[in-house]
């Protein structure tokens, strides 16, 4: 099950999208006591798990038709309309989420100016439940830095599937800040219609150990299985990419970076190491 391939990769932080943008997307904000079981599965191994608003609670997106409001038109809005949803999800689990993310990993909220805004409208809601909440909010490394930092402790920074692995850090610096307690990276698969699947597995790997060069505090992946439907059960079952992350994280583990040199004429070596060996 999904728990099991979560906690087989070694992981320490998990995203759940509890609002989401489009119905082909589930949301756990539709369906709580998958979210109460998983939570039971993630919570029991100490992994931390944030929660993720990127579009209108489910219930809006059904009545919505084909042109649902975004996330920060939502929160634009009198809380009176959306506040129940929010209390149904924080109520129960304000101490058990480990941070609160605003936009998924595909959005850039953060370039956005009415981002602030709707982050305060978010906070003062949710204040009686979460005085001092742990928010994140998304941002894209392929665009430009807000001019200044946004109000949340975290910034959680998509690095575009085209950015070559030897420009993953040029295009975090701009973002580095601070003002921010964590920058947490996301690294997309690149896009398998363009190249041969090994090709693009080994483009997201390079990738993969360019952010983990990077220093930042958490990478995020998006999840490496897919859902298959039977005639009486969801079957969950990993991908190749899965295998490629499992390899990296049980090479790596929590080994930091230590030194870069050149390896001959053409080579780049990154040496990672654990203050024992590298």
């Amino acid at each position: 099950n999904t728990v099991a391939l979560i906690l087989n990769l070694a992981v320490g932080s998990v995203k759940l999208p509890l609002w989401t943008r489009d119905l082909s997307h589930p949301a756990f904000d539709d369906h709580p006591r998958e979210l109460h079981d998983l939570l039971d599965g993630l919570l029991a191994e100490r992994l931390d798990v944030i929660g993720v608003f990127s579009g209108p609670p489910t219930s809006v997106l059904r009545a919505s038709g084909a042109y649902p409001p975004t996330l920060l038109e939502v929160l634009a809005q009198d809380p009176r309309g959306w506040r129940d949803e929010i209390d149904a999800i924080i109520a129960p689990y304000a101490n058990i989420f480990h941070a609160w993310q605003l936009g998924d990993d595909r959005m850039n909220l953060a370039g956005n100016p009415a981002t602030e805004q709707a982050l305060a409208a978010f906070q003062t809601t949710i204040h009686e439940l979460l005085p001092d909440p742990n928010l994140a909010v998304a941002a894209n490394a392929g665009d430009e830095p807000p001019n200044r930092p946004l109000p949340v402790r975290n910034l959680a920074l998509a690095v575009p599937a085209d950015v070559q692995p030897q420009n993953v850090e040029d295009h975090v610096a701009p973002h580095r800040s601070s003002a921010y307690s964590q920058l947490w990276i996301s690294v997309p698969p690149a896009e398998t219609q363009y190249q041969a699947q090994d090709a693009a597995l080994s483009d997201w790997a390079l990738r993969l150990i360019a952010a983990r060069w990077a220093n930042v505090s958490r990478v995020f992946v998006p999840a490496p299985w897919q859902e298959r439907r039977t005639a009486t059960r969801v079957v969950v079952e990993p991908t190749a990419a899965y295998v490629v992350l499992r390899t990296i994280i049980d090479v790596l583990g929590d080994a930091a970076p230590v030194a870069e040199f050149e390896f001959g004429s053409t080579a780049r070596v990154q040496a990672f190491g654990d203050g024992q060996s590298a």
